[in-house]
């Protein structure tokens, strides 16, 4: 679990999964566990990598989420990342690694991929207004740069974008709790704002479990800092 919180975002879905048995575990959730370790080992010599970002620091923002992904439960499990970012001398854009992310399960239990992804929007605002402060008690107000108004924040699904920004309230909207809704307030009010992004752009597909090795790989080396493309997986 330290691992996953602290330097491993790519095992964080394995862990979290894993956790729901420690009350009762058996023999092939330990068997899962040992196939994590083995993945830890192969893959001991990739990490984050933080590099020095002039300032003023952008913060980047995606969120992703599956539906029913818990077969237990039936509960979704929201994801969302967070990365540094800024352009250099030359006008190049230099990305830094992340420096927060959450795999959280859903407290209820969703009727829609655009329920499950709404709800986690509201994950990563939350989450995105408490960085934002951090940030600016850790390296100063001025080093973040929010000259350019709401937060953006990176999300695969158009349902959701659509009516956290219209608010409209319809056939498959109008059962959700209206504690949810507190996102569209915060997107009123220019706090944040959703953009569309596929999902091939964001590496948040490295915590979905039902992914074939390619795009597992594909995925990590987003959010890792060496290239695992031609790395050999042998776990």
């Amino acid at each position: 679990m330290y691992t996953a919180l602290g330097s491993q975002p790519d095992i964080a879905f394995s862990v979290t999964t894993l956790s729901r048995y420690n009350v009762q575990p058996l023999e092939i959730y330990a068997t899962a566990a040992k196939t994590v370790l083995r993945y830890l080992k192969t893959t001991a010599r990739f990490r984050i990598h933080h590099r020095r970002l002039p300032k003023p620091i952008t913060i980047i923002r995606y969120t992703d989420s599956d539906w029913a992904g818990n077969l237990r439960t039936q509960k979704s499990v929201s994801r969302c990342v967070f990365g540094l970012r800024n352009i250099n001398a030359n006008n190049k854009l230099v990305i830094s690694g992340l420096i927060h992310w959450q795999v959280k399960s859903q407290n209820v239990l969703t009727l829609s991929i655009l329920e499950a992804e709404y709800i986690t929007c509201l994950h990563a605002t939350w989450e995105s207004l408490w960085l934002r402060r951090m940030m600016k008690e850790v390296v100063g107000e001025m080093a973040v740069k929010t000259s350019d108004g709401p937060a953006p924040i990176g999300c695969n699904n158009q349902g959701a974008i659509k009516l956290i920004t219209l608010g409209v309230i319809r056939q498959k909207s109008k059962h959700i709790d209206v504690k949810y809704h507190h996102i569209h307030d915060e997107q009123m009010k220019g706090t944040v704002k959703f953009q569309y992004v596929t999902s091939e752009s964001v590496g948040i597909a490295s915590h979905r479990s039902s992914m074939v090795q390619v795009s597992f790989v594909e995925a990590c080396s987003c959010i890792l800092s060496a290239s695992m493309s031609q790395h050999s997986f042998s776990y």
